[in-house]
């Protein structure tokens, strides 16, 4: 971890500090890999960047696996904290492959008539997304929206998440109770070298809103109408497609943990 939680690893040089109103820095050095993170919000937008840079300090090639991890709440602070479970077991989590994104809707939430009789579900949403540049090696190679998987039977700083994820290709619609928002991205260094990945949180008044900024701040393209892309029209399976590996598809890993 970038800073001491969850995974307790602290190099000299670790701390945060604060550059300006709408930002926040992070940064650490540990076994070798200089880490920043800083995240900063838009000025106009309801989205939030995390921009993580990682550096290479040795002579050698390494393969960093960097795991984002949300937790969602989605409602009013005081009916989140009062019943976080109520609260989440009625959350669903899509994810949409051509944006790198989980997308999650509450449906507790409802439109805002003021007859409440006219009053419908409210398809506002949340996301967390990446921005894949393979030829840059950055590579997103899972995601995980359910925190009981995602954490197994270890504990966040030890997750049996780790040990593999969802496959991008598993698109599409899930109820898991318990959501969180996880990215898996696989980033190559070369010896002395480094990475730029950009995270992007955010809300949108719906899920095309929130694929309409995702698009515009990470550069990805939305082809066609997305109510007609798989992740509209399918339905996931919470015990399937499990990539159930240790390693980054040739056999190898670097296993330092950050």
């Amino acid at each position: 971890s970038i800073v001491r939680s969850p995974a307790g690893r602290l190099g000299a040089d670790c701390r945060v500090s604060q550059p300006d109103p709408l930002s926040l820095l992070m940064t650490n050095v540990y076994g070798g890999i200089s880490a920043e993170a800083r995240f900063t919000l838009h000025p106009s937008d309801l989205i939030e960047f995390w921009q993580v840079k990682l550096i290479n300090l040795e002579g050698r090639a390494r393969r960093i696996h960097l795991i984002s991890y949300q937790e969602y709440g989605l409602s009013n602070p005081d009916v989140y904290r009062r019943h976080p479970f109520f609260n989440t077991m009625h959350m669903e989590t899509r994810f949409v492959r051509p944006m790198n994104a989980i997308l999650a809707v509450n449906r507790l939430l409802k439109s805002a008539e003021r007859d409440v009789t006219l009053r419908r579900m409210s398809r506002e949403s949340a996301f967390h997304a990446v921005k894949e540049a393979p030829a840059e090696g950055i590579t997103l190679l899972g995601y995980e929206d359910s925190r009981t998987d995602f954490i197994g039977k270890g504990t966040l700083r030890e997750p049996d998440g780790l040990r593999g994820m969802r496959s991008p290709d598993d698109e599409g619609l899930i109820y898991t109770f318990d959501p969180i928002a996880s990215l898996q991205v696989l980033v190559n260094l070369a010896p002395y070298g480094s990475a730029d990945i950009t995270f992007l949180d955010g809300y949108g008044r719906d899920e095309r809103r929130s694929l309409e900024l995702i698009s515009r701040h990470l550069g990805l393209e939305m082809e066609g109408d997305p109510s007609t892309w798989t992740a509209f029209s399918r339905v996931r399976s919470l015990f399937e497609n499990r990539k159930g590996r240790e390693t980054d598809g040739d056999g190898q890993s670097d296993s330092r943990s950050f």
